[in-house]
């Protein structure tokens, strides 16, 4: 599992903290009370940014409590020394259900999709009575990683859900999702975090004895509201690598400095060097949109789609590179020989 799936550092399972999306856990605890809750919960947002944390802190709430909730509760926060956290944590709780992409046995790599065996495992299990005589709960995260077949498996059980059970849908981009799962779902879109919330995450999960406080702080910055990927830009060099090539792009146009782009190039080639890759080009696609952000408010819009382009065919770029095993040295080498023939306005640039 990555950084950034882990949302922080720990796994959401074992993640005791949430910070930010007070909203959406007033939400649902306000259903909690109601006793009328909804069978299934749609957690969307930008990866990274605590849906998968909200949705096993919503879980352990139901399991530990059921329908009687405590009367001083104001959040869904389960104890850590609780029976139920550790239980959920551990992945050992009889009346809990998860369903992720698995490790291909082949490679050790998790597959690109969720198949339909492990969407029949969960209509399984949820045929079961409760262990402990109160919900059933399913976690699937992400549901957007589904193949049609597991999409349409989920779906079945959505239309006909047994008594008493609750699914909690983690969503990247509930856009992509069948209309009709979405239909059966009360969505709660969460938004990325603030930096000083990112920064707050940062501290609870890795503290502050020992580590870099300039490059956490870079990696707060660049993070996009996503304490899962600031972690992953904080244990790697992508952050500091990026920003050097923002620096040297700060040019209107022209070529780039060679003494900062070739280093770049080469630090990013290497055998180990496969995640530090997959964030400069999550940060480079960024950069890119928002210059055409930038350039289509000032009113050139020739301009800005060009940008546009440049940023889906990096998006393509990244996928053949990852798939296919290409050379990351050249892959980088042809963007930024078409990054040197765009224009650059200095004022689209600044962070």
């Amino acid at each position: 599992m990555s950084a950034e799936e882990t949302e922080g550092g720990v796994p959401p399972a074992a993640n005791p903290w949430l910070v930010g999306h007070v909203r959406a856990e007033r939400r649902i605890l306000e259903a909690v009370r109601s006793g009328r809750m909804h069978h299934a919960w749609l957690l969307s947002g930008p990866a990274g940014i605590g849906k998968a944390t909200l949705a096993y802190r919503f879980a352990r709430f139901m399991l530990a409590h059921s329908d009687a909730v405590p009367e001083d509760a104001d959040s869904l926060h389960v104890d850590e020394d609780h029976l139920v956290f550790r239980m959920v944590a551990a992945g050992s709780h009889p009346d809990l259900v998860t369903c992720q992409r698995m490790p291909d046995p082949r490679t050790g790599r998790l597959r690109a999709m969720i198949g339909v065996d492990e969407a029949r495992m969960v209509s399984r299990f949820l045929t079961h009575t409760a262990a402990e005589g109160g919900w059933r709960v399913a976690v699937i995260d992400a549901v957007d990683d589904m193949n049609a077949a597991a999409a349409n498996a989920i779906l079945k059980i959505l239309e006909e859900p047994p008594a008493s059970c609750l699914f909690l849908l983690v969503c990247h981009s509930p856009g992509r999702l069948l209309p009709t799962i979405r239909s059966r779902c009360i969505h709660l879109p969460l938004r990325p975090l603030s930096v000083a919330q990112v920064r707050e995450v940062l501290a609870l999960a890795r503290g502050t004895d020992g580590q870099d406080m300039e490059a956490l702080e870079a990696a707060a910055a660049l993070s996009g509201g996503s304490p899962g990927r600031a972690l992953a830009l904080a244990g790697s060099r992508a952050a500091e690598l990026f920003t050097r090539f923002r620096d040297a792009a700060s040019v209107p146009s022209g070529p780039l400095d060679r003494s900062i782009v070739l280093p770049l190039t080469e630090a990013l080639s290497g055998v180990r060097n496969r995640d530090d890759f997959r964030l400069f080009m999550d940060l480079l696609m960024e950069w890119m949109h928002e210059n055409a952000s930038g350039l289509a408010r000032a009113g050139h819009t020739r301009e800005a789609s060009l940008w546009a382009d440049l940023a889906s065919e990096t998006l393509a770029a990244a996928g053949r590179a990852e798939a296919l095993n290409l050379d990351r040295r050249q892959v980088l080498s042809e963007l930024i020989g078409k990054i040197e023939r765009l224009p650059r306005p200095v004022t689209v640039h600044q962070v």
